[in-house]
């Protein structure tokens, strides 16, 4: 897309390092002025409380600690809060420009240089000398966190390269060393990274083929920010620019082409919304010249943040998302700008809430971001009118991702009341993957009835040969069937078969077999699943599975996961939240299991705990249907 269109001209289009200019520097006194005082206070706050904050490297126990199987979290936690401390000084001093936060801005800078590598420890695999224990410092890895580090260090020299020029000239020396030989150099010479997506490459801790995912808008982004602003050779450039937009390329067509984000709402942000930042920078290079952010896959991309929303700030969260979504606001309203969808634009105000996001804003590290809200403070404020307005048109009635086979329906189209349903297919190798076919998400009234418990802080169980030891990744706690206590297998092949998504003004419905999501041993014949949003004067949330077995019997379970309190109606009917949940008694027994929640994402999400329900069939069978229908309480 990009190369095919600017491939030739990009030579002719590209700015150079001297004009390159995204943001006024700190030395620009009369733009900064401009910014809202109230802006400009806060960051100075923020920057007050690491005056006296101390910058300490890692030591090599840390490193130790993580070869053994232990979560790196020291690490991550010691290099967040040093790379939290030198953002905060850094903005501290663009707003306030007194020369107060000039000695911490340099120690942080010194502190990063000196670090004897940028990546997260988790991604000592991706270094040609691994398994080891220490990194190699003349064996750069770019990922996620050391591309981050480049591109601010890169920009945090752009700010306040006047200031820091005066103090020495060697800080400049060495903050472009270090970009280079860190980051700008291997992505210059290299083409076997993983998420450069030029191949397919099997991640050898987890041994399966590496997804194309965030990592590749996310890094290619931050590694084209260092380039533009710390590259002077302007042969270099014009190459690293060309293959960042290579590199893009390979991204978008990877892409879902319905604009479905398989990694989940949670990572949208990373994903499309970084693919958007990344846009918006290349434009800015090019003198605006280079834009295809009012491309139709783009849009899509950008649409599946609203068509994901169920209500009261819940989204869908299949993969490894939460159900509630702390939204980045600034990117959604950056998104709707950029390809001037206005339905995203009206989704994206519905959640701007000035008074909580700014102060989460601030403590992010997310340079972007925070300049983006800072200079354009005022045009987003004049979006305003589009939230008073009476049309709610990003609450569809129904939507369907065919590529991605992932339904969601609600009861009244621009309204969050009555029942939402979604239910996916798939298959058991998607990015961020739960052994999931076949699960369902049930609300009512845009309150959780039937959920997906969502992901746990990550550890290095998470991106391992373990990661289906841990409960939250298990079919057994999806909503979905289990034959003979045999649940779902990991893997492509194990997926939903035959589906079917239909619509109409009374039922939305998705079908699908789902016999090959488990081992060909367990001699299923068949095991359609179908969910349906059905619309009446009592509308209703149908589940019917038909399980059929080849020559044998086999007792069949079906589990159901709930954030409710769950209380005996009649034999066959329970209560959960403010629904009734109907099924045969003469077929199925009820019973539940309380899982006690220790870790804080879930509990963030749901509380202390969820509730595993079960009905596990009275005898074995051959072949049965089994209905659950959900309704509003009496």
């Amino acid at each position: 897309m990009l190369v095919d269109k600017y491939k030739e001209t990009l030579h002719s289009l590209l700015l150079s390092k001297e004009c390159f200019t995204p943001y006024p520097a700190a030395n620009q006194r009369d733009k900064w002025e401009k910014i809202p005082k109230k802006i400009k206070d806060a960051l100075i706050s923020r920057g007050e409380q690491f005056l006296n904050y101390d910058f300490l490297n890692t030591s090599a126990s840390k490193y130790i600690d993580f070869s053994k199987g232990n979560t790196p979290q020291h690490y991550i936690v010691r290099a967040n809060e040093n790379f939290q401390a030198l953002s905060s000084c850094v903005f501290a001093e663009c707003s306030e420009y007194k020369g107060r936060f000039i000695d911490q801005v340099v120690n942080g800078i010194f502190q990063l240089c000196e670090e004897t590598i940028w990546y997260n420890p988790a991604c000592l695999y991706m270094s040609s000398s691994w398994p080891c224990i220490f990194p190699d410092k003349d064996d750069p890895v770019i990922d996620l966190s050391s591309s981050n580090k480049a591109s601010s260090l890169a920009y945090f020299l752009y700010l306040l390269g006047s200031q820091l020029d005066s103090i020495d000239i060697n800080l400049r020396k060495m903050i472009v060393r270090e970009v280079k030989k860190r980051v700008l150099t291997p992505f210059y010479e290299r083409t076997d990274i993983w998420w450069m997506a030029y191949t397919r490459k099997i991640n050898p801790v987890m041994n399966i083929l590496h997804p194309i995912n965030n990592w590749t808008p996310h890094c290619t982004y931050h590694s084209l920010l260092a380039i533009l602003f710390i590259e002077e050779d302007y042969k270099k450039r014009q190459a690293g620019v060309l293959k960042s937009m290579e590199i893009i390329d390979n991204y978008i067509n990877y892409y879902s082409d319905d604009g479905c984000c398989d990694e989940g709402n949670g990572y949208w942000f990373m994903a499309p919304g970084t693919l958007m930042d990344y846009l918006e920078i290349l434009s800015i290079a090019t003198n605006g010249q280079i834009d295809i952010s009012k491309e139709d896959k783009i849009n899509k991309m950008g649409e599946f943040m609203y068509k994901a929303y169920i209500g009261n700030g819940n989204f869908i969260n299949f993969a490894d998302s939460n159900m509630k979504n702390v939204c980045l606001n600034n990117k959604i309203v950056k998104y709707a700008r950029q390809t001037e969808n206005e339905t995203l634009l009206r989704f994206a105000l519905k959640f701007y809430n000035e008074s909580s996001f700014f102060p989460q804003l601030i403590k992010g590290t997310s340079i972007d971001n925070i300049l983006y809200y800072a200079f354009h403070h005022e045009l987003i404020k004049n979006n305003f009118y589009l939230q008073d307005t009476t049309l709610i048109d990003y609450l569809p009635i129904a939507n369907y991702y065919e590529n991605c086979q992932v339904m969601t329906a609600r009861e009244t189209k621009g309204s969050e009341r009555g029942f939402f349903l979604s239910c996916k297919g798939g298959h058991n190798d998607e990015s961020h993957n739960h052994n999931d076919v076949g699960n369902v998400i049930v609300f009512f009234d845009a309150k959780p009835i039937l959920v997906d418990a969502g992901v746990e802080i990550y550890s290095h169980k998470t991106f391992s040969l373990e990661r289906y030891s841990l409960w939250t990744m298990q079919s057994k706690y999806h909503n979905v069937p289990s034959i003979d206590n045999q649940h779902q297998e990991v893997g492509h092949f194990y997926k939903a078969t035959d589906v079917y998504y239909s619509h109409n003004d009374l039922k939305t419905s998705l079908s699908m077999n789902l016999k090959k999501a488990y081992s060909e041993n367990i001699g299923i014949s068949n095991l359609i699943r179908t969910a349906s949003l059905i619309r009446d004067k009592e509308s209703s949330v149908s589940i019917v599975d038909n399980v059929s077995l080849y020559h044998k019997k086999a007792e069949v379970e079906f589990s159901f996961l709930t954030p409710c309190s769950i209380k005996i109606v009649s034999p066959n009917t329970l209560c959960i939240g403010e629904t009734h949940l109907i099924y045969d008694s003469t077929l199925l027994k009820f019973s539940s299991e309380i899982i006690t929640l220790t870790d804080e994402r879930l509990i963030s999400n749901w509380g202390n705990h969820l509730t595993r329900i079960s009905f596990l069939t009275i005898s074995p069978i051959a072949s049965s249907e089994f209905v659950f229908e959900i309704i509003k309480a009496k």
